[in-house]
């Protein structure tokens, strides 16, 4: 049985769906769902952001732990992660559709978004969808944001533990969610541009949704 943190106190959103967007290291989350945000139809939860304020409420030691262990590719603790997420999701209340970046981001949290978020019908489902890109483009693409950034991480060893761990972690998420779940997830080919990326999601969220197809070409 999934996990629950107990800390919050859950109310049942049943008008609304909640969609789960991954993706390995530089796939392009982060901008896919600053995309999808932008006309206001679904509100973005980013655990990239809420670990990010839960760090500003570290201690100095206690953050530079946390971030040395995130940029070499270790997940946040299960049950903070959780429980953050919990705490946002009160937060941003009833809304049509909601989207978490980074969430699940192993089975373990798999298994707690089906059954304490969907099977207990606090939210409806929406859609699961998995950016997939290649390791090379991964390789490039990541390369060249650190430049254009002047990133202290910019090295061979980073990108290869992030993007090794994602795939490791892929496999039992995907084996929960097809075989144990028994939900589909959609896959969005990656190596198209952004806007390419942006209108798979889109057709994706208006046949799950049933919202009407916004178009990406603006």
């Amino acid at each position: 049985m999934g996990p629950n943190s107990g800390h919050v106190q859950r109310r049942a959103r049943l008008n609304t769906y909640v969609s789960v967007v991954w993706g390995g290291v530089a796939s392009g989350k982060g901008e896919l769902t600053r995309r999808l945000s932008a006309e206001g139809e679904h509100v973005i939860i980013s655990t990239s952001d809420e670990i990010r304020k839960h760090q500003a409420r570290m201690s100095p030691s206690e953050r530079i732990l946390v971030i040395a262990q995130m940029k070499a590719g270790k997940l946040y603790d299960d049950l903070k992660m959780i429980d953050l997420l919990d705490r946002r999701l009160e937060e941003v209340g009833e809304v049509s559709s909601i989207i978490l970046d980074g969430f699940p981001r192993n089975s373990y949290q798999a298994a707690h978004f089906i059954e304490a978020m969907v099977d207990s019908g606090r939210y409806r489902l929406g859609s699961i969808m998995l950016l997939e890109l290649k390791r090379e483009t991964a390789r490039k693409r990541f390369f060249g944001r650190m430049e254009k950034e002047d990133r202290l991480d910019n090295d061979e060893k980073v990108f290869d533990d992030r993007f090794d761990e994602f795939e490791k972690l892929l496999v039992p998420m995907m084996k929960y969610f097809t075989e144990i779940a028994k939900v589909k997830v959609d896959i969005v080919d990656a190596e198209k541009d952004e806007a390419g990326v942006e209108a798979q999601a889109r057709t994706i969220l208006s046949r799950r949704l049933s919202l009407p197809t916004l178009s990406a070409a603006r």
